[in-house]
């Protein structure tokens, strides 16, 4: 994989909104005392008040971000703070009460989207009262319009933006549900190469390394199996050129287990060719590796024993001649001289097999109890065998006949 940055979750993703609204509430913070102190409307003081605003917000928002990296959440004390200070604005320059209002609409929807919409409302009444104060301390009649502009916008824009809040965070979850649920670790990245700008937080369960350990840029090539790194890298190197590749390769986890990854990558091209994005999927196949390993061995096993083993079924559970064959090792198929054309074929077509025979297979099917035989002699066979059949399901039954002549012979 390109060199994961670690994993996106849902506490980072407020981290990444916190700070996104800060800078906002900087610029804002600036925009507005530098307004204070050029425009004539806001007095004589204008400057004083302007830099208290500056400063005030230069110092708030600073603490702030500190607080926000440290992995705290802004409380909703400093929508208040902003408030307050807006309405003493007001009430020292009463000719700004039309830019405070204007000012403290814009601010619902930013404090919707930061605290929710719920602090919006609980702030409402008293916002009301102190904007209704400071127009009725004016002792003028032009803050009425904007007073009832202030409510009428704020309450709208509280509902719309607190119901797409709401979508959003929905919209969110689901999207975390299905990224970070599903049993594969999920990235995309930036350009050509480099560091992934989002990972699902699986590849940490899987592999068992702490986060910081996963953020290194270097951390999947230390990690790649030496006899995989030539093909880990060509990967790496087709994804650069702007290729779909598909990879292959084994890891070493905090466990010192070997696991087998596979890694699906597809890129997004430019209008000239170059990869602006990379995306991909990586899938822990170790189960699947064992397990055809696992197979592998025991088809190996079964190829090669001595022992002749065979698997017939019984098609039709009325009519017990309907055992057809299904499987046989190479033992089999040269006892009987058969060959893969005779699966499917009836067994009673392919050798001479007596009623008793079909008896016992069919009792072994009704039954489900095995059946043995300790002697057992084929036509046009002088070796002696001793059989086990034993059922299986879909009406099978599994026969193996193993080569006793010399052990009968020396008894008798």
């Amino acid at each position: 994989m390109l060199e994961p940055t670690g994993p996106l979750d849902p506490t980072r993703d407020r981290l990444d909104a916190q700070m996104e609204i800060l800078r906002w509430r900087t610029v804002a913070g600036l925009v507005i005392g530098a307004a204070i102190m050029v425009l004539p409307m806001f007095g004589a003081h204008r400057l004083q008040i302007g830099a208290v605003i500056l400063s005030a917000a230069t110092v708030s928002n600073m603490a702030l971000f500190r607080r926000a990296r440290r992995g705290g959440s802004v409380p909703s004390a400093v929508a208040i703070a902003d408030l307050a200070l807006a309405c003493v604005v007001a009430t020292i320059v009463p000719a700004s009460y039309g830019v405070v209002v204007v000012i403290l609409v814009s601010s619902a929807g930013l404090y919707v989207f930061w605290f929710g919409p719920r602090t919006v409302w609980r702030l409402m009444p008293f916002t009301a009262a102190a904007l209704a104060a400071i127009g009725i301390r004016s002792g003028s009649n032009y803050w009425v319009p904007f007073f009832v502009a202030w409510c009428v916008t704020t309450t709208f824009s509280t509902i719309i933006f607190g119901h797409l809040a709401r979508t959003l965070a929905a919209q969110r979850d689901r999207f975390d549900e299905l990224v970070n649920g599903i049993d594969a670790a999920v990235w995309e990245a930036p350009g050509p190469a480099g560091p992934a700008d989002f990972l699902s937080k699986h590849v940490v369960d899987l592999l068992g390394f702490e986060r910081d350990r996963v953020l290194g840029p270097e951390f999947f090539l230390s990690r790649v199996h030496p006899e995989d790194r030539s093909v880990f890298v060509e990967g790496q190197q087709l994804v650069a050129g702007g290729q779909d590749v598909e990879v292959h390769f084994r890891v070493t986890d905090a466990w010192g287990r070997v696991r087998r990854l596979q890694n699906r990558v597809r890129v997004t091209l430019d209008g000239t060719g170059r990869v602006v994005r990379r995306r991909g999927i990586v899938v822990d196949e170790t189960a699947r590796w064992e397990a055809e390993a696992t197979v592998r061995q025991y088809s190996d096993f079964v190829e090669g024993i001595p022992i002749a083993l065979v698997v017939i079924q019984m098609t039709d559970p009325t009519d017990r001649s309907s055992f057809v064959l299904r499987a046989a090792n190479p033992a089999a198929n040269a006892l009987a001289d058969l060959d893969d054309r005779a699966i499917g074929h009836r067994v009673a077509d392919l050798i001479s097999v007596t009623d008793a025979f079909l008896d016992d297979m069919s009792d072994v099917v009704a039954s489900g109890e095995p059946h043995d035989e300790p002697f057992v002699q084929l036509a046009g066979v002088d070796e002696i065998f001793s059989m086990r059949a034993v059922p299986l399901p879909d009406r099978c039954v599994g026969i193996s006949l193993e080569d006793i002549t010399k052990r009968a012979r020396t008894a008798a």
